[in-house]
């Protein structure tokens, strides 16, 4: 192969870098650019051309090294992104709440092993969810995308090398047309694992690949001053349109992620042979600098962003509040850049590959370690005082104040598990004609359903506790338990009230788990006359925190009215809402128990696609985000109410 310039430095590809991270961070920041994100498809492009660059230089050189590639991945890539990961940390520490710092922990785990992306192409609504917003480290999946490609590329690119070193393009060819293939239809059948996972991504930076060889052919007519222009023109403006036509509402990748791609590919071919009209612009020293520090700031811009957002919540961040983000963002990247990045990136000696290599894995393992710790404390929730300050009694003590103490302690009934669970209405060894098994979704139901039980002369128990799952949380000293008293009462109803959206990315993802589940439904509705499975509530606002139990009733009114004075009646259901609950509904019908009958207490509090937030005398019928106020129970009651109407008119 003949030298070119794709093996020297080119300032051009740096300010591409910088043409590729500056409508990423603007879009992130709201200030333009629909297609912002499509940047992250630049980089990919890039990473290829440049990865499969060195691979196949190396090779036909006969010095490549598989460990000397890894250590300069791990100094290229690993101490800023350590950097980022420890003050988030400590950030998250400082301002999030117990629900999004236990999510944080969950994502960190996924993050160590570099699969971050296959965590969220598991997420419910993706990319665009309210939640996944949250996450201050939502954006290391296009991280792990790379790492991925990393693991995978080197090696098909020496067995090629050594034995099919003449159809090597053909091959690349091959596989980035399977990985095209494969993204359009994805993208359109299965749109989130589409958007986050190396298969469907693959081809981008195959892309590059071939870019590079097709470079080192040298093609004379390429080389046409006429030529270059006109074809750098084209991938400038296909990467320029992308930015501004392409946006989130679009199915992306798919079809629509040839136009970033392919400009890219365009401008770095068309730059090969001396720099036209685009490569000049692009290697303007102000680009190139933004460029190099780029890695940096595509890091730190996101979390920095995030935690703005958490410290001012329920407030929205405002135009100022953007621009001193982006000038922040820039500051701590050039320091990042100058002070992290550098020494690292520039201290390798020789024989420094096992030096560089094995502290990092211990970094990794300690990262894994942390975030397990952070996911058994539940996101320490005895910060939150910390976090308030006295706003946390004084709300509370409104609260009760108002009747909304939602759900009572009594319901909270794991220490009576053994006993038969918190019974109402039996006496005289009866058993218990209604079983209520739950979590806190189920525990704020109680006062209505003891009421009914009362009412209608049926004895129930309660086996309900906050954040306590039977049957779905393979708790095997719990689910025995709770199987031995409904096998031996053989109960005329068992009321299923579970949250179900932490549930379906496990039942999606881990077949074993789900077999579990299946299992113990089946289970369970063998061993009483009518199962019935009770869908979770419509959620009342997409915020930007998650809600948790001690979650200030004041703040969510805040979001909820946005500064008004009378609450409204009816909101919009958030869409991570409808999925799930619809998700939830496919899932039980699919299992086709004969006696399943599934209860939605959507019936009542929702009106035309709207969550219904308010009655009509002006009561608020949320806690939060998804657990309902007494009055909000109430106002689901009758849903209940028929079923204890049918089971007294069956025993008579």
């Amino acid at each position: 192969m003949s030298k070119s310039k794709s093996l020297k430095y080119r300032p051009e590809i740096d300010g591409l870098r910088a043409f590729a991270v500056l409508p990423v961070v603007l879009f992130h920041l709201g200030l333009g650019f629909p297609g912002g994100f499509t940047g992250v498809d630049v980089f990919f492009v890039i990473s290829g051309f440049l990865i499969c660059g060195i691979i196949l230089r190396e090779s036909d050189e006969g010095r490549f090294s598989m460990l000397r590639f890894y250590e300069r991945r791990v100094r290229r890539i690993l101490p800023a992104f350590f950097a980022v990961i420890f003050a988030s940390l400590i950030l998250a520490a400082l301002i999030l709440y117990p629900g999004d710092f236990d999510m944080m922990g969950h994502h960190l785990s996924y993050i160590s092993l570099f699969a971050s992306n296959i965590q969220l192409s598991l997420f419910e609504g993706g990319y665009w969810a309210a939640d996944a917003k949250t996450f201050p480290l939502l954006h290391t999946w296009s991280l792990a995308v790379e790492e991925q490609f990393y693991f995978v590329m080197p090696v098909i690119l020496i067995v090629l090398h050594r034995w099919f070193r003449k159809h090597l393009f053909g091959a690349l060819l091959c596989l980035f047309f399977v990985s095209l293939a494969y993204c359009i239809y994805a993208t359109q059948a299965i749109p989130q694992q589409a958007f986050y996972l190396l298969p469907s991504r693959a081809w981008e930076m195959l892309l590059g690949g071939m870019v590079y060889l097709l470079i080192q052919r040298d093609c004379p007519w390429a080389k046409s001053p006429l030529v270059g222009s006109l074809l750098g023109a084209v991938g400038f403006v296909l990467m320029v349109g992308s930015y501004f036509m392409i946006t989130g509402e679009m199915a992306f990748p798919g079809y629509i992620a040839l136009f970033p791609t392919v400009g890219t590919a365009l401008f770095i071919y068309s730059n090969s042979w001396g720099t036209n009209w685009t490569g000049q612009l692009l290697a303007w020293a102000p680009m190139q600098f933004i460029g190099k520090i780029s890695y940096s700031l595509y890091l730190w811009h996101w979390p920095l962003i995030i935690f703005l957002k958490a410290h001012r919540w329920p407030e929205q961040i405002t135009v100022t509040d953007k621009g001193a983000l982006f000038v922040v963002s820039f500051v701590v990247s050039v320091v990042s850049w100058k002070f992290i990045e550098q020494p690292f990136r520039h201290s390798a000696k020789r024989h420094s590959a096992i030096k560089a290599i094995v502290p990092a894995c211990a970094l990794l393992v300690l990262m894994l370690g942390v975030s397990l710790v952070i996911r058994k404390a539940d996101g320490f929730p005895s910060r939150i005082a910390w976090i308030e300050g006295e706003a946390v009694p004084r709300i509370k003590a409104e609260q009760e104040a108002l009747g909304l103490a939602g759900n009572q302690p009594i319901f909270n009934a794991m220490d009576e598990f053994h006993n038969g669970g918190y019974q109402v209405g039996t006496s005289d060894g009866e058993m218990p004609q209604f079983v209520v098994i739950g979590d806190s979704h189920a525990g704020m139901y109680g006062p209505q359903l003891s009421q009914l039980s009362v009412e209608y002369g049926e004895p129930v128990a309660f086996f309900t506790e906050a954040s306590v799952r039977p049957f779905f949380q393979n708790d095997v000293e719990t689910d025995t338990l709770v199987y031995s008293f409904i096998e031996k009462w053989k109960p005329s109803v068992i009321l299923l009230i579970i949250k179900m959206d932490d549930e379906l990315w496990r039942v999606v993802s881990d077949p074993d788990h789900a077999r579990h589940l299946e299992h113990a439904l089946r289970r369970v509705s063998e061993n009483c006359d009518a199962l019935y499975f009770v869908l979770q509530t419509p959620k009342s606002v997409e915020h930007n925190i998650r809600g948790d139990f001690d979650l200030l009733q004041l703040r969510v009114i805040s979001l909820l009215t946005d500064g008004a004075i009378e609450l409204p009646h009816m909101v919009d259901e958030p869409e991570i809402s409808r999925l799930s609950r619809l998700q939830t509904k496919n899932w039980l019908e699919g299992l086709r128990l004969p006696n399943l009958t599934i209860l939605d207490p959507g019936t009542y509090m929702l009106e035309d696609g709207k969550t219904v937030i308010a009655d009509q005398q002006g009561r608020l019928l949320y806690l939060d985000d998804d657990h309902l106020s007494n009055f909000g129970a109430e106002h689901v009651s009758p849903l209940f109410r028929e079923v204890f109407k049918e089971v007294v008119e069956t025993s008579r």
